[in-house]
């Protein structure tokens, strides 16, 4: 075990005698919420991803979808104001309870 190349994010693909820099391969810096980086790369050790491999699998996901592979909306739900509502009005919005899978779609 000589050494490690490293191509992209610190990912690490074979082994070599020497230290090499991958030119077939483009580096992308992207400034990310430090919890939301420590969340997600937790999910994907548990899956044995690389975080550059998920990057490239979500660019590839680009290209295919000919945009992003997922919805982009403004949710349709607005928060309700309680001091607006009558008494009637304010019971009803508590029977229809909180969704909460409902507020990440």
């Amino acid at each position: 075990m000589s050494c490690w190349q490293k191509v992209g994010f610190t990912h690490t693909i074979m082994k070599c005698h020497k230290v090499m820099r991958c030119y077939h391969c483009g580096n992308l810096y992207a400034r990310i919420e430090p919890d939301v980086k420590e969340k997600a790369e937790s999910i994907l050790s548990t899956l044995g991803i690389p975080a550059s491999s998920a990057i490239n699998m979500f660019y590839k996901q680009i290209i295919l979808h000919r945009g992003l592979p997922f919805e982009v909306k403004i949710p349709s739900a607005r928060p309700v104001d309680i001091s607006t509502l009558s008494e009637a009005e304010f019971n009803e919005e508590l029977e229809k309870g909180y969704d909460l899978k409902q507020s990440f779609i």
